[in-house]
């Protein structure tokens, strides 16, 4: 799966999008991918987006490419939960999207997590996904601590995986300890559900599969997780 990072491409107009022959090239190698996930937007522009790649993928693959849109959100000054800019939840529920999720944001927990995705499902049939933070991090001579343990986001994963997941994992402050602590209770949850074929029984948390079979009772275990390095961020395997 192609990652893409907030960027030009949710604050361009489509014809600005299709005239830029640069950005085009360097599209190209990704559009080849299986799927594209567009991650920490917030703009609704980014719905050109959307359709500019699946142009750019039809041009050099033929067929459609999934893209899975992640959004962030912040409570603004009146405590509601908006993109930063000023957008609700239920303005990102398209149906051209393969899945529709929440990933970080400043002082976003759980609960807020829940919240979101709890309003997703009022408004879209489409697979959700989620991807908690670790906390806001706090300067700790010189490196970045984040509050929320492995064990503090693993206690509230129940909650979130009854809320319509097909897949989910972690953002900033993350790391392999966490999704580690996530896996028990995803399998607990998958192999409790009589939804589940007896080949997802055997394998209550497999990878996501390449066609993106996001339908499946068994919640897909995300290993897409993040560290925070002074301000940057790293992928981790």
């Amino acid at each position: 799966m192609a990652d893409i990072g907030p960027s030009a491409l949710e604050s361009s107009t489509l014809d600005e999008l299709v005239g830029n022959r640069p950005l085009i090239e360097a599209l190209r190698p990704l559009v080849k991918a299986d799927a594209i996930l567009l991650e920490t937007y917030s703009d609704p522009l980014v719905r050109n987006a959307i359709r500019f790649l699946k142009e750019v993928a039809a041009g050099e693959t033929g067929p459609e490419i999934p893209i899975l849109l992640s959004l962030t959100y912040h409570r603004d000054s009146g405590g509601e939960l908006r993109t930063i800019t000023g957008n609700p939840p239920e303005a990102f529920a398209w149906p051209e999207i393969a899945a529709l999720g929440v990933n970080c944001g400043k002082e976003i927990g759980m609960d807020e997590i829940l919240e979101i995705v709890h309003r997703y499902c009022q408004v879209t049939d489409v697979p959700l996904f989620a991807r908690p933070n670790a906390g806001t991090p706090a300067r700790l001579g010189d490196h970045w601590v984040y509050p929320r343990s492995p064990q503090d986001l693993a206690t509230r994963l129940p909650d979130l995986l009854e809320a319509r997941l097909a897949m989910v994992g972690g953002c900033c402050g993350t790391t392999p300890e966490h999704i580690a602590a996530f896996k028990p209770i995803v399998d607990h949850w998958n192999a409790s559900h009589a939804l589940l074929s007896p080949t997802a029984l055997r394998n209550p948390s497999p990878p996501m599969n390449t066609d993106l079979d996001l339908t499946n009772a068994a919640i897909r275990l995300s290993l897409i997780c993040y560290v925070a390095t002074l301000g940057t961020s790293t992928r981790q395997p």
